[in-house]
């Protein structure tokens, strides 16, 4: 099983990012789940981590890609 790892080379580690560099990383996202969507990965949904207040806008990004798509998503097996 796969999922997005942002790569470290790209995220400072003494420092917050730029709205650049954070735009970026966005965009780099948005990339690689159209890729996976081409390729036809099948794609699980963890769903919503309810101990935050709000969404991450990784997950956010993905989701407005998935939908958009028509994509179907999975739930992860029990």
């Amino acid at each position: 099983m796969k999922w997005y790892q942002a790569w470290s080379k790209f995220f400072p580690s003494n420092r917050l990012m730029t709205p650049k560099e954070f735009q970026q990383a966005l965009a780099r996202n948005a990339n690689w789940i159209k890729t996976k969507i081409k390729q036809g990965y099948k794609i699980y949904d963890i769903g919503i981590d309810a101990s935050r207040v709000s969404r991450s806008p990784f997950y956010e990004l993905e989701k407005n890609i998935i939908n958009k798509a028509s994509y179907q998503t999975h739930k992860l097996p029990k």
